[in-house]
């Protein structure tokens, strides 16, 4: 038991038997009251009860909005990281059949060097289209 059931008890304990006897009616009454006072409020308060439906409303459609936006960038950003390997693949296979001064500048591997010769390869072969510039964060 709380604190509260105790003083509940010991305030039921000073009462006489006539007015125990009247308790579950005045309890009804008060019930009553406060769910009259209720339904009141709920209709005083009807045009703030809209407002946070559309509020609402318009929160979720944002949202969804929002899923769907990021939905289309995760599906860019595979089909861009497909292109890039399909280039980067291409780039190599360019590379390594150019001649090259040493071994060591047959790189396997993406390198500024290996950027600075892919764009030099791609753009005299013209062989592949540009890649798209990347994606800006929203």
């Amino acid at each position: 038991m709380t604190q509260h059931d105790d003083a509940v008890i010991v305030e039921l304990l000073s009462y006489s038997l006539d007015r125990l006897n009247k308790e579950p009616e005045l309890l009804q009454a008060d019930s009553d009251r406060l769910r009259r006072q209720a339904t009141e409020q709920a209709v005083a308060q009807y045009g703030a009860f809209l407002s946070a439906s559309e509020c609402t409303s318009s929160v979720r459609r944002e949202v969804a909005g929002i899923k769907e936006h990021l939905e289309a960038l995760q599906e860019a950003r595979t089909a861009q990281e497909g292109r890039m390997v399909a280039h980067f693949r291409f780039c190599r296979v360019c590379l390594n059949s150019q001649p090259a001064a040493t071994t060591s500048q047959r790189l396997p591997s993406a390198s500024p060097f290996l950027a600075h010769r892919i764009g030099s390869c791609c753009s005299s072969t013209g062989a592949l289209p540009r890649l798209q510039p990347p994606l800006r964060r929203v």
